[in-house]
């Protein structure tokens, strides 16, 4: 066959390619473009996120005209184009027929120690998906999320440098490279977004006095639309069976989107996060104080000078920091517990005034 003599018998010339009697020869603008792709990949480590940054870049598919018709391509990288691209043998100069791989007839345009690093990324990519397949994100929402320019908001995840993988919805034209479509919010969390839902429909149902929603799965059915706008979410949610057709009712929730370390939250109204999040940093000041505070009822140290001096710190912080073991109860379990309002930060905790932290009647989250 040919293929197997190393000849191209496709039709269009791949990106990086040209046609020049029946054989393939590099066209060197592309071929950056393909080294580009190969080597952001690594980088990235998520295809997901090589959309969004080639979208970014502005770089585009291939352009060809047919023999008799319009120009055609330039359009935005996709998830499947990529995924072809990267697994091709073609830019290490061989053509894969059969199940085989033969030495083309063409130059290759990638180093083929780039095109290997690719190989096993995509490789251990795909095998860290088939280990979590028992435990995904769960994505009930699936099928339902909206931005506010209509758009669908699809399951995806983020594969972080920590080799940890973070679950969203995200709009449908940031999957594409086509980011200026995109709504006031290209994604939220996933995790946090199901939770708000649920928690939200518990809260409708116990008003109405009638049963909480199924577990698992089966509570989405309640739910119509979910929205996403740049301060709520608005939740169309099925009305019970009737008679007469009426429209769903819509729940309209005040969000905050905000970070915490390498991750996005989405809190509520009421500045609660969506599930417990504990703040290491807050929590061993917290344990910090409260020893620093015992050492000074025991007089083990005498003032907050010798605390600084023993700690290696500065004063002033270390009478910050101190403030802490005179939180009210509520809030240091709160705290513990990962239940504070998002922005209830061990920086925000250290500039309250001293008479602020002391008399719980007085402290209040903002």
């Amino acid at each position: 066959a040919s293929k197997a003599k190393g000849m191209w018998m496709g039709g269009m010339a791949p990106l990086g390619y040209d046609l020049q009697d029946r054989k393939l020869v590099v066209n060197e603008v592309e071929a950056e473009t393909v080294r580009t792709i190969f080597e952001r990949y690594l980088e990235l480590g998520s295809v997901n996120a090589l959309v969004d940054d080639l979208g970014q870049r502005g770089l585009r598919t291939k352009v060809w005209t047919p023999r008799h018709g319009q120009p055609r391509g330039g359009g935005h990288f996709d998830r499947l184009i990529l995924y072809r691209l990267l697994k091709s043998e073609l830019y290490v100069g061989r053509i894969a027929f059969k199940g085989r791989s033969y030495e083309g007839q063409h130059q290759g345009i990638l180093p083929i120690e780039l095109w290997e690093q690719v190989q096993a990324r995509l490789a251990s990519n795909r095998n860290d998906r088939l280990k979590t397949k028992s435990t995904p994100c769960d994505a009930v929402l699936t099928g339902l999320v909206y931005d506010d320019r209509g758009n669908r908001m699809s399951p995806a995840f983020v594969r972080k440098a920590n080799g940890q993988r973070y679950h969203y919805y995200v709009s449908q034209p940031l999957l594409t490279g086509q980011r200026d479509k995109a709504g006031s919010v290209g994604r939220v969390p996933a995790n946090d977004l199901d939770q708000l839902v649920n928690i939200q429909l518990t809260a409708m149902l116990d008003q109405a006095g009638t049963a909480p929603p199924p577990e698992g799965r089966l509570w989405r059915r309640a739910v119509q639309r979910v929205t996403i706008q740049s301060d709520q979410v608005v939740i169309a949610v099925n009305q019970p069976s009737s008679k007469k057709a009426s429209a769903p009712k819509e729940i309209v929730v005040p969000i905050h989107l905000g970070r915490r370390g390498n991750t996005s939250h989405i809190t509520s109204s009421q500045g609660r996060p969506t599930k417990p999040r504990p703040n290491t940093a807050l929590i061993k000041a917290l344990v910090r104080a409260y020893h620093w505070r015992a050492t000074l009822e025991s007089g083990e140290l005498q003032s907050v000078a010798e605390i600084a001096t023993t700690a290696g710190i500065d004063t002033r912080y270390a009478r910050s920091l101190l403030q802490l073991a005179f939180l009210p109860p509520k809030q240091i379990e709160e705290i513990l517990q990962g239940l504070q309002p998002v922005h209830v930060t061990l920086a925000a905790l250290t500039k309250c005034p001293l008479s602020t932290i002391w008399r719980a009647d007085q402290f209040r989250y903002h």
